[in-house]
């Protein structure tokens, strides 16, 4: 335990992870806000640095608050960006210890298993972070420049799935951590810190583009089942409603789902170390 609390304020306390923050809230100011004219779609900034308060109050419910809080993942690039940003601060901090041998002197008073399993859970948990805490940037903004429930007036009756945004935030944000793990394993296997970010997007990019030509075949030739829908990266920041939509299965079971793909990972992170090092049980 002393070493994966280490390794997390390693992660944490560093200029990544405050980069990869704020990148978090860029990204989240960059999704779609709802359209207010059709030939002149903006995003969640166009529309803070227009303030058009009259005009979001005439549009009814659909400026409330929480509801462009909701769309925080309603923009192309989210889920090219996300991995990079989730890994960025922990593969860093991995990075700088492995390819100057400093992990040695961790690994020999440790071990095997506890420097694997720190490093992997660190990882996972400053990816998590990072995520939550752009998110928590982000509804700080929307709460103090957009509408909230008393500016519409008691005429309105206004609806909020917290349910649903509860099961997003948290599917969000254990991608995150699966990201953060991810990436050290890339990195143990290819050997390259740019090239482990690159391969990120690149990986996200083809499967934007398999998606789409699989929703097509799916529209052209009439598709009942959709689950492949489920093996596509682009698509596992939608596992909260994919996976109770799509196979009946309520959502909660990819909690346990990615415990188990968490703790394959490490153990593959421990052969890895172990064929680098073998002097140290």
């Amino acid at each position: 335990m002393k070493v994966f609390i280490v390794d997390l304020k390693k992660n944490i306390l560093s200029p990544q992870f405050i980069i990869s923050v704020f990148v978090f809230l860029l990204l989240f100011l960059l999704s779609d806000a709802p359209l207010i004219s059709p030939r002149n779609p903006m995003s969640v900034l166009d529309e803070i640095v227009r303030f058009r308060k009259d005009k979001w109050i005439e549009k009814g419910t659909e400026f409330f608050y929480l509801n462009i809080l909701f769309r925080f993942d309603n923009s192309l690039w989210y889920s090219i960006v996300l991995p990079v940003l989730s890994s960025f601060s922990a593969l860093y901090s991995f990075k700088n210890e492995w390819f100057t041998d400093s992990y040695v002197f961790t690994l020999s008073r440790y071990g095997y298993k506890q420097f694997a399993f720190s490093k992997m859970l660190a990882s996972f948990f400053t990816g998590l972070l990072s995520f939550l805490c752009g998110i928590l940037l982000f509804l700080m903004i929307t709460y103090l420049i957009f509408p909230k429930a008393d500016s519409f007036g008691d005429s309105i009756t206004l609806s909020f799935n917290y349910h649903l945004f509860c099961d997003k935030i948290i599917c969000n944000a254990i991608l995150c951590g699966m990201y953060g793990m991810l990436s050290i394993l890339f990195l143990l296997l290819i050997k390259d810190y740019f090239f482990t970010l690159c391969l990120y997007v690149v990986i996200e990019y083809f499967s934007m583009r398999a998606e789409n030509k699989l929703q097509n075949m799916i529209m052209e030739e009439q598709w009942e089942n959709r689950t492949l829908l489920l093996l596509f990266p682009n698509r596992f920041n939608d596992m909260y409603y994919l996976i109770p939509d799509y196979t009946n299965i309520s959502f909660y079971w990819y909690i346990p789902l990615t415990a188990v793909i968490g703790a394959i990972m490490a153990l593959i992170a421990l052969i890895l170390i172990k064929r680098r090092y073998k002097y140290c049980e």
